[in-house]
């Protein structure tokens, strides 16, 4: 049911509790940054201040070792509360906590939360059972390619490391994803490849999934969502001012989403054919599961 917020009365700390969206991508470098700027870009969904990635599941289980404890200390038979339970009332509170974050003026129906990792997605239900979740894959080539340029230059042992550790967690990462598919069908699969060439039907789909209005404005706005935190778009002395493809550290600024900024693909030219052959064989079962070419 969508959430109905009367601005002119809402106050930052009283009555206001949105619904929570929860973007939460396969990987850091996956583009969270770029799909929840867009949705946030939508009038009724808002974000609180200060930073929007609270690693709030990532410590799920010492949540449940906290449940425990409670239970124990007057005994199973006295205290009937069951780990859902508990984690519900968990939840609730940092999505107050978020709220109360938002300023009056920035007050909307949704506010949003998102998480560039999968670390205790599957608490998410106990923690959010009612809440939108959204899950971002990407190309896994692509992801480690932006891995490897925000460490910038790097020397041949050290990244060949950081590309098996990243491959690893990758592929980990994906089978998170994937388990949570097939015992939650109350969430939304985006891939990242489709909503860099399709914002406009992808941010659709999600509208109509979790019952956001379908703003032509939004949507028409949708192709021009600007570049940020890129590892590759950036100015070069060489390039006289224009934005060009160039690995390196991340940079945390706006850029203008330009023909120049070209994130699919790259890992054919970023990677050697030595690294490739070895990033199949970590990644290559996850990448088939999710439908990429191999």
């Amino acid at each position: 049911m969508e959430p109905t917020l009367s601005r002119s009365t809402a106050s930052a700390t009283t009555n206001y509790l949105p619904a929570l969206i929860f973007v939460i991508g396969v990987a850091r470098r996956s583009g969270t940054n770029y799909l929840a700027r867009a949705i946030v870009s939508h009038p009724d969904v808002c974000r609180p201040r200060g930073h929007w990635e609270l690693p709030f599941l990532e410590i799920a289980d010492q949540f449940r070792d906290m449940h425990r404890s409670f239970v124990a200390l007057r005994g199973p038979d006295r205290l009937d509360f069951t780990f859902a339970e508990f984690a519900s009332y968990m939840g609730r509170g940092l999505v107050d906590g978020i709220a109360r974050r938002v300023t009056v003026e920035e007050q909307a129906p949704f506010v949003l939360h998102k998480n560039p990792g999968t670390g205790g997605l599957e608490h998410f239900r106990d923690f959010f059972p009612d809440s939108h979740l959204i899950l971002l894959i990407r190309d896994g080539r692509d992801n480690l390619c932006s891995m490897l340029a925000a460490h910038g230059k790097l020397g041949r042992g050290r990244r060949l490391f950081n590309l098996i550790r990243d491959a690893r967690l990758w592929a980990t990462s994906a089978e998170r994803i994937r388990d949570h598919l097939q015992r939650d069908s109350n969430c939304t699969l985006v891939r990242y490849e489709e909503m860099n060439a399709q914002p406009r039907k992808v941010l659709a789909e999600i509208a109509e999934r979790i019952g956001l209005r379908a703003d032509q404005r939004w949507l028409d706005s949708s192709s021009t969502i600007p570049v940020f935190g890129s590892g590759f778009l950036r100015t070069s002395a060489e390039s006289n001012g224009h934005l060009v493809e160039e690995p390196g550290p991340t940079q945390w600024v706006e850029r203008d989403r330009t023909e120049a900024f070209q994130p699919v693909g790259r890992w054919h030219k970023q990677l050697s054919r030595t690294e490739q052959k070895l990033v199949h064989r970590i990644i290559g079962p996850m990448l088939s599961e999710f439908g990429y070419t191999t």
